[in-house]
């Protein structure tokens, strides 16, 4: 009492005014002591880890405040003629480089530290293990791309989308979460968005979730349709087979095991996951083979042997089991061009890994391009080699060296399919034309977003193999 009286005077002579300053005055204290306690807090986190896990030495106090994106120049001049996300890949690759021999390395995004485990035995402990992680913030919605929506639809809804009403309504589903996705990438980018409350409250998170809406709205429309199959059957719904849409409403008119809400967020998931990723991984697979001639030409041989001069016929699971030089030049494209360029997992909890002491709240990701160049598995790794798969060189391999579909036992639900459609998509192409890439490695970069994509078009001459009418 005799400390407040002599700050704001005697209790008795306080006027309203004086108790609403008084009051704000309290709040303004404890506001900035808070404020103070939190910089604090962060400081001794972030010291922590500076002094536990290795990261690229910086300069400057300020540039260490910027932390990678401190050489990303914001003029086009200044990355070489290259978009940010391409710079940023050959930033990636610089930075693994100079770190090689390190497990796993620290890389600041602004103030927020990314823990890049480039070794399979740093993969292994926190993939592998039952550590508690989750998707971390950036990572919370969707993705996907018209190229294989028919074939996706086909099995997880029994939509036949190449029917012109399924087509015009599919077109707004694969926009709207395409954009999502671009503008998520803006979101990683900047730090002002990274808070919820922020992101959701300004432009660009209205437009996502306007763009979530409309996909849901799309998967709810279909749910809806499948729904009054079930309830009216007819003999032509019997007739089109078991979608995965129909097994889940069958359990949940059978059991109620699941609600609607989450059978949509569950097609949601299997559509994001075979979607760009098998498209971008088939477009890499032609342009590495029409690099190199030699190896094309084995495909070939290969697809004559198995397929004769039939080319109409269609593969059978017997023919794919027998593709066995296509499936090696199939999972060399993986090793250089992964098709998910970033496992990222958000640590619930304080973690050893390789001796390393990393603490809870902070992001661990594997950047399989970076993983999957480590010299000390794969020689000489810039270097296309499909033998490198051969059971005699994979055999005594790490399991988590190579990973292009996720480390088990969170590796990609859909992953089986993915290689299987490669694996039928590619010799239908390969058995009618021969393909022949314009432009050269050095030409066509990655780029980092949610899938691998190329810095520029990819530019393949395709011609005829044959003449003659088949």
């Amino acid at each position: 009492m005799m400390i407040f009286s002599v700050i704001f005077g005697s209790p008795l002579q306080l006027s309203g005014a004086h108790i609403i300053w008084s009051v704000f005055a309290f709040f303004l204290i404890f506001v900035i002591a808070g404020i103070c306690t939190s910089v604090l807090k962060y400081a001794i986190w972030r010291r922590k880890i500076s002094q536990n896990i290795p990261s690229v030495k910086l300069k400057t106090r300020f540039s260490s405040l910027l932390g990678f994106m401190r050489e990303l120049s914001l003029t086009k001049k200044g990355r070489n003629g290259q978009t940010i996300l391409a710079f940023a890949h050959q930033l990636l690759l610089k930075h693994a480089k100079l770190l090689e021999q390190e497990k796993l390395y620290c890389e600041w995004l602004f103030f927020y530290p990314v823990i890049v485990l480039s070794k399979a035995e740093a993969v292994e402990v926190l993939y592998g293990g039952t550590k508690s992680i989750e998707i971390p913030f950036f990572f919370t919605d969707f993705r996907i791309s018209f190229l294989e929506t028919a074939s996706v639809l086909e099995t997880i809804c029994g939509v036949d989308v190449r029917a012109q009403k399924s087509e015009k309504k599919t077109v707004p589903f694969v926009n709207s979460i395409n954009r999502a996705f671009r503008l998520f990438v803006r979101r990683i980018l900047n730090p002002l968005l990274w808070p919820d409350f922020l992101f959701y409250a300004s432009e660009t998170g209205r437009e996502v979730k306007k763009c979530s809406q409309v996909a849901k709205g799309f998967i709810r429309d279909l749910m809806e349709k499948e729904k009054q199959k079930i309830l009216e059957p007819s003999q032509d719904s019997e007739m089109k087979g078991m979608s995965l849409l129909k097994l889940l409403l069958n359990r949940y008119y059978s059991s109620e095991a699941m609600g609607e809400e989450e059978i949509i967020d569950h097609l949601m998931m299997f559509m994001i996951a075979g979607q760009d990723t098998t498209k971008i991984a088939l477009i890499w697979i032609l342009y590495m083979l029409g690099l190199h001639a030699d190896i094309r030409a084995k495909v070939h041989e290969e697809l004559d042997l198995i397929f004769g001069e039939d080319y109409e016929r269609h593969a059978t699971v017997e023919d794919m089991k027998n593709l066995k030089y296509l499936e090696r030049v199939i999972k060399e494209t993986l090793r250089l061009y992964p098709p998910l360029p970033v496992l990222a997992r958000y640590l619930n909890e304080d973690t050893t890994t390789c001796g390393y002491q990393i603490p809870k709240g902070t992001t661990c990701v594997v950047f399989p391009l970076v993983l999957h160049r480590d010299e000390k598995v794969f020689l000489n790794p810039e270097k296309f080699d499909p033998d490198r798969f051969l059971p005699e060189n994979s055999a005594s391999r790490h399991p988590y060296a190579y990973i292009p579909f996720g480390a088990a036992p969170r590796n990609c639900i859909g992953q089986k399919l993915a290689f299987m459609e490669l694996l039928i998509v590619t010799p239908t192409i390969l058995r009618r034309y021969t393909v022949e890439s314009l432009d050269p490695r050095d030409q066509v970069l990655p780029v980092l977003t949610f899938a691998l994509s190329s810095s520029k078009p990819i530019r393949i001459r395709i011609r005829k193999r044959h003449t003659k009418k088949n």
